[in-house]
């Protein structure tokens, strides 16, 4: 596929003018302020070996990573913040120059490569890290599944032995909420700008410096991304407003969320089960979106 026809292609260009403005207030900032510039090195330097333990459980406690090899690298699962870029810029990188051609389809990463990720391998961005599955397995994600409750809790304990000393305990976060990494990642993503980047810089909606960032759209049809931040904004809904009728509806979406970003071997399978619940229950408006995004995704997509 040509690079200029990828869906994230928007994204990616998105993404290098981030870098540059950010990078380029970072630079000023650090030039006047040694001792928080110092302080964002060695935050920088302990959050490369949290994520190395991390990376280890997984790859060897845990070696679904190794056997999936890029199932969760898809259209949407990217994200660069300024976090990413302040950390690229700390250890010397920068953002990938990606080739013309790729022998991916469209719903691979924009940034996923023939070798694997082409980010540095001391930083990817902060939610491909912190994301974790079981896999590509026949089976389906459940948050009492025996296997991803271990899982979670060996990874939940790499959080709990390094994160303190990082953040401190003004702005520590539940590692608990590990066990959704979608939502844990923009959450450790905000308490680590809260405290090592310039005020504003890594604020909602692209603020930062004083000024408005605006990110171009991923793109005009990218139904994986759509139907993700549908999945966010309904599940931060119930997180604020909890309710124990949604508890099901929690656990499908959690569910739904694990087989857009995994792509297990039943997908098909699993997404049929989904219809069947939500496809008759129109009368509830969450519910029929919910349905109008499987039915895509089983008709269309996969």
């Amino acid at each position: 596929m040509n690079l200029l026809k990828h869906p994230e292609y928007k994204k990616y260009l998105a993404d290098r003018e981030l870098v540059d403005a950010v990078r380029a207030a970072l630079v000023a900032w650090m030039d006047g302020n040694e001792a928080a510039g110092d302080g964002l090195k060695t935050a920088v330097s302990h959050l490369t070996t949290l994520f190395q333990k991390y990376n280890q459980v997984m790859w060897q406690a845990y070696p679904f990573c190794r056997m999936c090899l890029g199932g969760c690298c898809v259209v949407g699962a990217s994200e660069v913040t300024p976090i990413d870029v302040a950390a690229l810029t700390v250890l010397g990188h920068d953002l990938p120059v990606l080739p013309e051609q790729t022998h991916h389809d469209e719903r691979a990463c924009v940034y996923l490569g023939e070798q694997g990720c082409t980010w540095p391998a001391d930083w990817r961005p902060l939610k491909c890290m912190t994301f974790f599955s079981l896999g590509s397995g026949d089976w389906q994600l459940e948050s009492a599944d025996e296997d991803y409750g271990r899982l979670t809790q060996a990874l939940q304990a790499i959080f709990e032995k390094y994160l303190p000393t990082i953040l401190g305990e003004d702005h520590a976060i539940d590692v608990r909420t590990l066990v959704d990494p979608i939502q844990f990642a923009p959450m450790l993503s905000r308490a680590l700008a809260d405290v090592y980047l310039p005020e504003g810089m890594g604020g909602e909606n692209g603020y930062f410096g004083g000024a408005q960032y605006r990110r171009l759209p991923t793109t005009d049809a990218d139904p994986i991304s759509s139907a993700l931040m549908f999945i966010a904004e309904v599940i931060e809904q119930i997180v604020e407003n909890p309710n124990k009728d949604d508890d099901t509806l929690l656990a499908d979406l959690e569910q739904f969320e694990w087989i857009l970003t995994g792509q297990p071997s039943k997908l098909k399978g699993m997404l049929g089960v989904l219809n069947g619940r939500y496809a008759t229950t129109s009368s509830n408006s969450i519910h029929a979106q919910f349905s109008q995004h499987i039915q895509f995704m089983l008709h269309h997509r996969f």
